[in-house]
């Protein structure tokens, strides 16, 4: 499935990261659809200032359940 089908289908969970591979010693914020990741994300100083944006959505937290699959270990929370 190809972004834009992802984006009809399916409503962003954005993903707060702690120091992803891809930008070490940052906090991130990266779209999904689905299981499709969005290209643009925000890339940020603090925790705070990621909740900050994501103010009125509701958090996921994290999936540490065996039944549903791990989150990624560099993410903090989702929100949706």
């Amino acid at each position: 499935m190809n972004l834009e089908e992802a984006k009809a289908a399916f409503p962003p969970i954005f993903a707060i990261y702690r120091n992803p591979r891809d930008f070490p010693n940052r906090i991130v914020v990266r779209a999904w659809y689905g299981n499709v990741p969005s290209p643009v994300e925000l890339v940020l100083d603090s925790v705070d200032d990621a909740r900050a944006i994501l103010r009125g959505l509701y958090c996921l937290g994290r999936s540490d359940n065996s039944e549903t699959g791990f989150d990624d270990p560099a993410i903090i929370e989702s929100w949706i």
